[in-house]
Order: C-alpha cells, then structure tokens, then sequence
C-alpha cells in the first residue's frame, strides 16, 4: 500500500512538471531548433511592385555603377523585411557594355523558400562603333531573289541580319536607315524584296483590290521566309565577309511576322518584331473580321494549312532563338496581343515584349531599344 503512494506522489509531480514546462513554450525560445521553423514556412517571399509580371526596368550609362537591387519591394510573411536576402544572376549582363539585358533577382526568406523576378537592364553607350570605315551598300539579285547589303568595311567578318519590310513596301522604301543602323551594330545586313513586293512584284497581285491582297499575307510570309533560308544556305553560309552559322532577323509589320517565321524554320540566334505578329490562324481570322471575307472551303483550307505552320501554336520551334517583340497599345491592324503571348508561353528572361503607346507605327524608342536588344545578345 505504502509502495502505491509512492508512486502515485511521483506521477503528480511529474505532471506538474510536465505543465510547467509546457507553459514556458509560450514563449519564444532562443534555442529553438531552426528545422521546427522551416516547417512552419513554406510560404516564398512576393515582389509587390512588378509590372507586367517584371521588376521595373534600370537605365544607366556603359560604366556608370548601379545598384540592380533598386526600388524592389519584397515583403514575406514570417520573415522581416530586413532580413529578406536578395541576390541576383546576371546573365550576360555587363555594366561597361551597351545593350539591354535580363537579369533575375532572387528573395529568399529565414527558411528557405525562395522567389524570383525579372527585370531588364538598359546599358546606354555608341550605337555606332564603325563609322570610322567606309558603309559598303550593294544591290543583288542571287536564286531570284533581289536584295541589298549594307556593311562597314573594316575587314571583320560579320554575322549576317535579314531586315523585312511591310506589306505594300519593298527594300528601298521600307528601309528608312534601319540597314545602315544595323549595319553600325557590326552586322552583314541582308534587306530583301518580300514575295511578291518591289522587283518581285506581280501584276495580277497588284490589280487585286486591298482586302483580296490582304488574304495573301501569310503566304507572303512563309515564302518569303523560306527565300531568305535558301539564300544564306547558298550564298552566304560560306562566304568571305559573313560569320558562319550566325543569323539574326529583324523585321517590321509583316517584315516582323516574316522574322518569326524564319526563326522557327531555322536556327537564329535573336530576332526583333516591331509590331508583328506570330499568330498565322488567329491573326487570319483578325483579318477575315476586318475585311469581311466569306468563310468558304478556301478560307477554311488556308486555317487548316496555316496551322502547322503557325509560330504562336508552336513555341517549341523557338529554341535557342532570343526574341525582342514590340507592340502598340492602339495598334488594331496588328494587335500586339499575339506577340504578348507569344512571350508569356515561352516565359524566358530572353523573350523580351515591350509595349508602347502607339498605333500600328514603331517610336524612336521602340526602335533604339531593339537596337540595344541585338547588342546585348551579340556582343
């Protein structure tokens, strides 16, 4: 009996101490293991101020030290904001280089738990580095194809660009000093008359009213694309003044669309769209609303075939290409709604779009930060 009372006396005691302890927990313990906290959490930190799912953007001049770790506003729930860590992988950023650049910030909280965000770096510096030498502007017609080149003789082979003109437009007109200016980027320009524009223009094409001619614009694009494929295969692929194996593309308007084909049919390393589109069959039926076409068996024959074909529906076919797209806020003869999700499905720091508070015409600096865009890929 006296044994039981015992042990009964040491089990209350024990509770006792057992509800003293955990009153005490209440309170927040210094050596508290740091594993228990990292379960509670599981929550990343979230950027407040992104616009358009980036950071805002940073300018500042080749040379000029800046902070990448600016106006960013990161908030956690458990983590003060003092003690968020921010870090940042640069890319190929480089602060003495001109070009516009990708770099990724990341946040990661007292357990772990990380998050990331985008923000584009503008490198202000010479857009023109060769105007020491002489601009060499030739004319060819090589495989049918009428062209222009537009280079600086420095002796330096160079990667070559396509440039694409608009619709109605050709080589000449359409050119508006952009070959000259790209050429001062240290690229071998290679300007073409589209099918069935400029010396490859059609009679019957040209007698056809707007709205018919308007139904031939992605076939337009396709062979005019598959033309500038075989032309550097023949010609320039192997060619003393060209850089093997480095092709860009840079095109306006249907120039644009024509540069996103290209850059699906082949290997192209950057590509700049200044207000086109990558949409064939969305983009088709804009134009069939526009214009009223009769949604008959050739209509509906043309979205089939111009499915396969159509860079939006495969964004697979983008790979390794780096894409600068632009876009105006008013635009209704191309939205740039195509060109916006063609960068939210391949959702890369290298697959840049930008919008302006323009119609269906580029700005001064829409165009300066495409040029910007190719140096910083190039370079």
């Amino acid at each position: 009996m006296r044994t039981h009372c015992r042990l009964g006396i040491i089990f209350f005691m024990l509770l006792a101490l057992t509800a003293c302890t955990n009153e005490a927990s209440d309170d927040k313990n210094d050596d508290e293991d740091p594993d228990d906290y990292k379960e509670t959490d599981t929550i990343a930190p979230l950027f407040l101020n992104l616009q358009n799912g980036m950071l805002p953007s940073i300018e500042h001049d080749a040379n000029e030290a800046v902070d990448l770790f600016e106006n960013i506003i990161v908030v956690d729930d458990v983590t003060e904001t003092d003690a968020i860590e921010l870090s940042v992988d640069k890319g190929n950023y480089a602060y003495d280089r001109p070009g516009l650049y990708t770099v990724t910030i990341h946040a990661e909280d007292g357990a772990g738990n990380v998050s990331q965000a985008h923000r584009h770096v503008l490198v202000r510096g010479d857009l023109n580095r060769y105007d020491a030498y002489d601009l060499i502007v030739e004319d060819h017609t090589i495989e049918g194809v009428p062209h222009t080149t537009h280079y600086y003789d420095d002796g330096e082979e160079k990667p070559v660009i396509f440039y694409f003109h608009g619709f109605g437009s050709d080589r000449h007109r359409g050119d508006q000093e952009r070959g000259e200016a790209l050429a001062g980027l240290g690229f071998h320009v290679i300007a073409i008359d589209a099918y069935l524009h400029g010396e490859r223009a059609d009679d019957d094409f040209d007698a056809l009213e707007g709205a018919e001619r308007q139904k031939k614009i992605i076939d337009i694009v396709m062979q005019t694309a598959k033309d500038a494929r075989d032309l550097y295969d023949v010609h320039y692929l192997d060619n003393p003044l060209t850089k093997e194996g480095e092709i860009y593309a840079f095109g306006v308007s249907m120039g644009a669309a024509t540069a996103f084909y290209l850059s699906s049919i082949t290997d192209v390393d950057a590509m700049v769209s200044l207000l086109g589109s990558p949409s064939f069959t969305e983009f088709y039926e804009y134009k069939q609303s526009q214009y009223g076409w009769d949604e008959n068996a050739e209509f509906l024959a043309n979205l089939e075939r111009f499915a396969a074909e159509d860079p939006l529906l495969h964004p697979e076919r983008f790979e390794g290409t780096a894409l600068y797209m632009s876009g105006g806020t008013a635009d209704n003869v191309v939205p740039m709604e195509y060109a916006s999700r063609l960068a939210e499905k391949l959702n890369r720091p290298d697959a840049i779009f930008k919008s302006y508070e323009t119609g269906h015409m580029s700005t001064p600096r829409m165009l300066e930060t495409a040029y910007y865009f190719l140096l910083g890929i190039k370079d």
